[in-house]
Parts: structure tokens; C-alpha cells; sequence
């Protein structure tokens, strides 16, 4: 398993490499220039070609990308180019409220979607699994920046029960309600989906008849043999829907204000913030990939028949 790891984590190198290098020269392709929004009006062609000297603006893409690698490999992700601040400073500021609404996110999530996928499965072609069905279905189906929009319209505007948005220095750990369900209920659907089909195919096995047979009750055959093995799936998908996670919680932050990494990276791509940019890329891949390391390594433990060389 150690070696496993280790492999893994070796392997993390070229994918980053090649995720930054990626969006760097989307980023440096796309229309638009931050020259053009650090000088505003008074903008002028010489004014312009001296800051892009100043700034590094003026090399090669290439060379711009291998310079922000050297540096980044050193720790030292650059610095804001609208405000001069370091970037690693700013990711440090916002990451937490990001994994925080994560986590919360998830929470409410597996809260919702694994008690609903159970039950749906159980009473297979009953009244609960129909309409656990096709509740989830129109979860899933639901966007989250409507699903946003319509709970600060009922749980902020008309009831006045909760924060319309903000940060958890004004308001406390409750800014983080609305947007923990807004991303929380479409990520419950799915795992609803996910865990009924997947119980459903490990119910038909033949070691839960034989477990039948022997007289185990039903709650011991639901939650002591069948319940585990099923969970192998719905973990594979809970790793993968971490980038969902990321992306989703970009529009959720940007709904109801908070200041996270989400909004962090939609304020970089408008003022075409390159080191900011790149920073935020990186953070969000690292974490994508750790996530699923750590899924890899889970599945041993659901399932001792997997072995890593």
C-alpha cells in the first residue's frame, strides 16, 4: 500500500504540470488584457509596453510559464497583479471558507442522498421509491445558481430567517446555511441515484440470499452485509464529484457572496490575473487529486480483496 501511495503521489507531478500549463495558455489565448484594466484610463501605448516589460508580459508565453514554475516549485506563487498582494497570501485567506463549505456541502449531502437511496432500495417499487425517485431526479436536474436565487428568495426575503449572503466574519457560522443546501441538495440526488442502483445490484448476489436463508434479520442483512460492499461505488463517485464540488461551489459563492476560493477565481479570470489565476488552478488540482488518492486508499478498507501492489 506504501508503495502504492508513493507511486501515486510521484505521478502527482506531471498531472500538475500539465493541468497548469493547460489553463496558462488558455488563459494567456483568451481576449483580454490586464494592462488594460491596471491603467484604466490612463491607458497609452508606451505607458502599456513599459508595464508589460515591468510585469514580464512581454515574453513568450513559454518562457512566462516556465518562469511561474521555477518560482512555484520554489513556494513562491507570485503576487496579485491589481493589487500587489502575494497570491499564496490570498489563497491561504480563502481556502478555508471553501473546504469549510465543502464539507458542509457533503454533509448535508450524504445526510439527505444515502438514508433516501437506502430506503428507495429497500421498498424497491413502493410509494417511497417512486417519489424518491423522482425527487432525485429533479434534483439533479435542477441549476444550483436557481436553486441559490430561490432560497435566498424564500429563506432571506420572505421569512427573514437566514443571511441573503456574506462572510463568516459578519455573520457567522449561519453564512453558510443557504450555501451549504443550495450545493448540498444537487450533490444529495445524486448520491440517492447512485446508492439505490448500487444496493440494488449487490441485494440480487448470492451471499445475501445465502444470509437470507440462514435467518439474519433484514436490518442486519441491509446494513451488515449488503450495505458495505455497495458502498464502493458510491465513494468512486463521491472522489469524482469533488471537481463538481470545486466548480459548483464558484457559482454558489458567487450567488450568495461568499468570499472563497470560488469567487477568488471568478475575480481573477475578469481582470486576467494570471499568477492569481494559476495559484487558484493549483490549489483546486492538488486537492482534486489528494481526494482521490485518498479514495483509493478507502477502497482497500471497504473491500480487504483489493490489494495494491
Amino acid at each position: 500500500m506504501l508503495r502504492y501511495v508513493l507511486r501515486r503521489l510521484v505521478l502527482l507531478v506531471p498531472v500538475l504540470v500539465g493541468i497548469t500549463a493547460l489553463s496558462f495558455s488558455i488563459l494567456h489565448l483568451a481576449p483580454g488584457d490586464p494592462v488594460y484594466v491596471l491603467l484604466g484610463q490612463e491607458y497609452t501605448e508606451e505607458a502599456a509596453a513599459q508595464l508589460r516589460r515591468e510585469l514580464g508580459l512581454d515574453r513568450p508565453v513559454l518562457v512566462q510559464y516556465v518562469l511561474w514554475l521555477g518560482r512555484a516549485v520554489r513556494g513562491e506563487l507570485g503576487r496579485d497583479l491589481i493589487t500587489g498582494e502575494k497570491v499564496s497570501a490570498q489563497l491561504a485567506a480563502r481556502l478555508p471558507t471553501t473546504l469549510l463549505l465543502a464539507v458542509t456541502s457533503m454533509a448535508v449531502a450524504l445526510a439527505l442522498g444515502l438514508p433516501t437511496g437506502i430506503a428507495s432500495a429497500w421498498r424497491r417499487g413502493g410509494l417511497v421509491d417512486h417519489v424518491s425517485r423522482v425527487v432525485a431526479m429533479v434534483g439533479v436536474s435542477v441549476p444550483v445558481f436557481w436553486l441559490g436565487m430561490l432560497l435566498i428568495v424564500l429563506f432571506s426575503l420572505k421569512l427573514q430567517w437566514l443571511p441573503p449572503g456574506g462572510s463568516l466574519r459578519d455573520h457567522g457560522p449561519v453564512a453558510l446555511v443557504l450555501p451549504s443546501v443550495t450545493l448540498g441538495l444537487t450533490f444529495a440526488a445524486l448520491i440517492a441515484r447512485i446508492t439505490r442502483t448500487a444496493l440494488l445490484d449487490v441485494l440480487g448476489l448470492d451471499y445475501v440470499r445465502t444470509a437470507r436463508a440462514k435467518g439474519l434479520a433484514e436490518a442486519a442483512v441491509l446494513y451488515r452485509h449488503a450495505l458495505r460492499n455497495a458502498l464502493i461505488p458510491i465513494v468512486t463517485v463521491l472522489g469524482l464529484q469533488v471537481g463538481n464540488l470545486l466548480s459548483g461551489a464558484v457559482l454558489t459563492e458567487t450567488i450568495f457572496s461568499l468570499p472563497g476560493l470560488g469567487r477568488l477565481i471568478v475575480d481573477s479570470v475578469l481582470r486576467r490575473d494570471y499568477p492569481l489565476l494559476q495559484g487558484c488552478v493549483l490549489v483546486t488540482s492538488l486537492t482534486f487529486v489528494l481526494v482521490n488518492l485518498a479514495v483509493d486508499v478507502l477502497y482497500a478498507y471497504l473491500d480487504p480483496r483489493i490489494v495494491y501492489a
